[in-house]
């Protein structure tokens, strides 16, 4: 099981030396470098990012390959990865 607190700081710290920006959402946090380009973490259980980037690269080298699922509308454009045994509400979206 792949948990937040041990994956997180490893992520964050990467897309910070790779020249991703904290936004600082409602509800979520937003690492961004460019358009279609951006790393999200929500509830704390629930970690997206863009297909195809390098901040996508950089969780899959660390927190290994997706495991979670998105919506219908969002497959093919982000992969998910769920922590901490959340397994999704089956229409989570971002």
């Amino acid at each position: 099981m792949i948990h937040m607190t041990d994956i997180k700081p490893k992520i964050v710290a990467a897309l910070e030396a790779a020249g991703y920006t904290l936004v600082q959402l409602k509800s979520k946090q937003k690492y961004h470098k460019a358009r279609c380009n951006n790393v999200w973490f929500d509830r704390r259980r629930v970690m997206r990012a863009d297909v195809g980037t390098e901040g996508a690269e950089i969780c899959r080298r660390i927190a290994g390959e997706p495991n979670g699922g998105c919506t219908i509308e969002q497959q093919g454009r982000f992969d998910s990865w769920f922590t901490d045994g959340y397994r999704g509400k089956g229409t989570a979206a971002i």
